[in-house]
């Protein structure tokens, strides 16, 4: 999860490696659950279907445990838990992204890498021309 401002994040493997699926929560927890870390005065953005802004989100065991307001998310905390106090910073989902730059990606498909294994030599390189020339279109 990133905390907005500029790119401040926690640092925890608690919250980083959580999952907000926030629409399975609606702002309860299933009884005797506790978090290991509330983050309270927070504007979560849930991403769910209906898109809602929550205020607080319970984590347990690396997982997102309740999403809802700080009322509801407190009851989930135990003697144990972590609250942090985030004074209206913003929460979003961890997302997931393999940002490929898809023509770098296509146009790979034509270039010889260089930097491959065995490209060690100037005669291994003109290998990799030669077998290329093999199956290339005339001119390209």
């Amino acid at each position: 999860m990133t905390i907005g401002g500029s790119a401040r994040h926690i640092q925890s493997s608690q919250i980083s490696s959580a999952t907000m699926h926030a629409s399975d929560f609606q702002g309860k927890a299933l009884s005797g659950d506790r978090a290991d870390i509330v983050l309270t005065g927070v504007i979560v953005h849930t991403v769910d279907a209906s898109n809602r802004i929550a205020e607080a989100i319970a984590v347990s065991d690396g997982r997102s445990l309740a999403v809802g307001s700080n009322a509801e998310v407190n009851t989930t905390a135990g003697p144990d838990t972590r609250h942090i106090e985030l004074n209206g910073r913003s929460l979003t989902p961890g997302f997931i992204d393999s940002h490929q730059h898809f023509i770098g990606v296509g146009g790979a498909e034509y270039a010889i890498d260089c930097k491959a294994p065995g490209m060690d030599s100037i005669a291994a390189i003109v290998e990799q021309v030669r077998q290329r020339t093999g199956f290339q279109p005339v001119g390209s």
